[in-house]
């Protein structure tokens, strides 16, 4: 048994994500792997709980983390870390609608395998997002993203499938809230802002700024991004007749996107932008545009992302290790 899980590692569950585990069935899979009383578990009941609980066992001592649950829950586990200040290593259990981030990241995608795993784990350094929000009248607030954040018109898809569609359609929630929107006339967004020290400027329907390659239920979104290349990758989709938007997607989830993006020279105008940098600010000029941080939704005037290299502990199955 490995000595990463220390002496009180502690599970935060969400019972109400998509991978059909509830209270009992996640202790008896634990104790399976890892000793019975092993892994304290304890679970959310509403939105909010994987971060408060994640820093009241922190506080409590608890040696590592365990979120199961999807990317939301992850999200909340990482930010509850992170506000406290803590170090220690975090494992996941992907249970969720999307798990887009044990897909960016390679890790075990299925819930037993990622349960056995945690025996044979060895630590993984992560990059994060450090996210500021500026919300206008309502002040700024700080937060961190795992994954990915989205903005514009996946922002509202993210928004839409939040809600009762997530539960109906599971994963395929995402593509019917992207459905719904393309097949409407969405508004781009008026955007200033930078990319590293390049001036931005102009008129978006997407942008993405992405920690790992997948977002949205598993669409690649960043092409070619890796969770630990301490870099963030930007993607914008300019303002175009849905019909060039829809060309554009096949291209942007291959790759090829990049070649359009003129080497990302700023004062070009593509139709797609991808550059890998750093940091980004973006101000959506004439109102407040939709995000989503991890699949967790929010609209914001101005937001400021920021590279946190390596900042993350993951647990990962070891090298070679199949099971």
């Amino acid at each position: 048994m490995t000595d990463l899980l220390g002496e009180l590692p502690v599970c935060v569950l969400n019972p109400a994500a998509g991978g059909g585990f509830d209270r009992s069935r996640l202790e008896d899979a634990l104790a399976r792997a890892l000793g019975r009383g092993r892994v304290r578990l304890v679970a959310t009941e509403r939105a909010g709980d994987a971060e408060r609980l994640t820093r009241e066992a922190l506080r409590g001592g608890a040696t590592a983390l365990i979120s199961a649950g999807g990317d939301g829950t992850l999200h909340g586990v990482v930010n509850g870390l992170v506000l406290e200040q803590g170090s220690a290593p975090v494992g996941v259990i992907p249970l969720g609608t999307g798990n887009d981030f044990v897909r960016s990241a390679g890790l075990p995608a299925d819930a037993e395998s990622a349960i056995g795993g945690l025996a044979r784990a060895e630590v993984r350094p992560v990059d994060l997002i450090r996210v500021e929000i500026e919300a206008g009248t309502s002040g700024s607030r700080a937060r961190v993203a795992v994954n990915a954040c989205t903005g514009g018109l996946t922002g509202a898809v993210a928004l839409d499938a939040s809600g009762g569609d997530k539960k109906r359609w599971g994963q395929l929630a995402y593509a019917k809230a992207a459905f719904d929107l393309l097949t409407g006339e969405p508004e781009p967004y008026e955007v200033r802002g930078r990319l590293d020290d390049d001036a931005l400027e102009g008129r978006v329907l997407v942008a993405v700024i992405a920690n790992g390659g997948r977002a949205g239920g598993g669409v690649p979104v960043a092409p070619g991004a890796e969770v630990d290349d301490r870099r963030l990758d930007a993607v914008l989709i300019r303002d175009a007749p849905i019909s060039e938007v829809l060309a554009q997607l096949p291209r942007l989830v291959t790759g090829s996107a990049d070649a359009a993006a003129g080497a990302g020279e700023p004062g070009t105008d593509p139709a797609v932008i991808h550059r890998r940098v750093r940091a980004v600010e973006l101000e959506a000029v004439s109102r407040a545009m939709p995000w989503s941080l991890d699949g967790e939704p929010t609209e914001a005037r101005r937001v400021r992302f920021r590279l946190e290299p390596g900042r993350l502990a993951v647990l990962a199955p070891r090298a070679g290790d199949s099971s």
